[in-house]
């Protein structure tokens, strides 16, 4: 099977590499009150030469600075706790040293006081040597990591992520992304790929997958249904990985920590294979038999994009929405039709078909982890010229939704003022690719 092409996936949630900032710069804070109060000790009641000091000092600081960060700044999951701590010591020993350097040059040489040249050679080793190491060593980001259950063993996307600044945006490039997810079919190139985002769905997902391989079979097609799991803290792991040893097409990628809906279809439709991506949510809320409409006019060729839509035509619903559920979509799609996407009547559907080059086009330019993913597609795509057609879908809807009416209306809100301002700043990069960064905004 060919592995999937070079792709851009923006794997970091929207505001982390700040607020880890902040969180690791509080965390140098604790750590030099321990630092200094040891040094000022040792050096001023003991009477300890200021470099053997601060060496013990730095010490002290870095197991406080240590404990800080694994539970609080970084993702306390991403190594194992015996291996973490080896690594965290050979960076504080490291650390130490450099420092005990910089207080011995500072002081001795250049005659400031003790506590000056620590303050200085501390912020110099923090900003050159101890951040950075300890952000790639010690407590670096979880690889998304995919299971073929089948044969219970784990395949590890290697994400060889370089930062790419585009305008206080930050996107991230994947030179080499190879999946080699095994498929009903594997010897041959993959018509389908379903992209099903999973949180905490354990109870939702088990009958969801089985109705989507069920229908799949029958398609004579050949396909993957992908399970992207965001974090989840339930056994919604566990119980795609039991349904995938009876279903050779069932395949799980996990991401960590927990980042969004956005994030979860962004990394499956890149991560997929398939001439066609379709994206259907874990609570079967659209029933694996309408896959046929949207997958039909992408797999001809005829439509780029197709959307499930449960408002356009002939629809047919199974259960109506709790009113208040009908205001908050109708109002969010209100916003949406004159401000970013015009023409779409059911943009927050979560049954939509991808052409593979649209997949990858569109969720490369992906920012948004949250609910709003969607609008930014679809106004990518439009600003982009793929076509796009709308499909009345057969549709149920899930008395547990998890969606909070008022939280989730401000996300989506300020997800919306966020793309706004992407388009107008062109942080999409679209004139490069011949698109209209300003198209329909207003």
């Amino acid at each position: 099977m060919n592995a999937a092409p070079c792709i851009r996936v923006n794997t970091a949630p929207q505001g982390q590499r700040s607020t880890r900032l902040v969180k690791v710069g509080i965390s140098g804070i604790a750590a030099s009150i321990i630092d200094v109060a040891v040094l000022i000790v040792l050096v001023e009641q003991l009477e300890m030469l200021a470099p053997g000091a601060a060496f013990i000092g730095a010490i002290s600081g870095a197991g406080v600075n240590f404990i800080i960060n694994k539970y609080w700044a970084f993702d306390r999951h991403t190594r194992s706790g015996f291996h973490q701590l080896i690594t965290f010591a050979l960076v504080a020993i490291v650390t130490a040293l450099l420092v005990a350097i910089g207080v011995h040059l500072f002081a001795t040489v250049l005659g400031a006081s003790y506590l000056v040249a620590k303050a200085i050679a501390a912020t110099l080793t923090f900003l050159i040597w101890g951040y950075p190491a300890q952000a790639k060593f010690v407590f670096p980001p979880k690889p998304v990591t995919i299971k073929n259950a089948s044969s219970l063993a784990t395949l590890t996307t290697t994400l060889k992520l370089s930062s790419l600044q585009t305008k206080g945006n930050t996107m991230s490039t994947i030179p080499n992304h190879s999946t080699n997810l095994p498929t009903n079919c594997s010897d041959r190139p993959i018509d389908l790929s379903v992209i099903v985002p999973a949180f905490n769905e354990e109870e939702r997902i088990g009958p969801t997958l089985a109705d989507l391989d069920n229908v799949l079979a029958a398609m004579s097609i050949r396909y993957q249904i992908l399970v992207v799991d965001d974090g989840s803290s339930d056994g919604t792991a566990a119980l795609v990985t039991r349904m995938a040893r009876k279903r050779q097409s069932i395949h799980l990628m996990r991401t960590f920590p927990n980042r969004g809906k956005g994030h979860a279809v962004r990394v499956g439709m890149l991560a997929a294979a398939g001439a066609v991506r379709l994206m259907s949510d874990a609570d079967g809320s659209m029933p694996a038999s309408e896959i046929g409409k949207l997958y039909q006019p992408v797999a001809g060729g005829k439509k780029d994009i197709v959307l499930g839509s449960r408002w356009a035509g002939n629809h047919h619903r199974n259960s109506d929405q709790p009113i208040w559920r009908r205001l908050w979509s109708r109002t969010c799609n209100y916003f949406i039709q004159r401000t970013v996407v015009a023409g779409v009547a059911d943009t927050q559907c979560g049954f939509k078909a991808f052409s593979a080059s649209a997949a990858t086009a569109l969720f490369s330019r992906a920012t948004i982890n949250g609910w709003a993913f969607d609008l930014e597609i679809l106004a990518l795509a439009s600003r982009l010229g793929y076509s796009m057609a709308e499909v009345p879908v057969e549709w149920t809807d899930d008395e547990r939704s998890k969606i909070n009416p008022i939280q989730d209306f401000i996300k989506v809100i300020r997800e919306w003022i966020t793309i706004r301002k992407n388009l107008s700043r062109d942080v999409y990069q679209l004139r490069e690719a011949g698109g209209q960064p300003m198209k329909a905004l207003s």
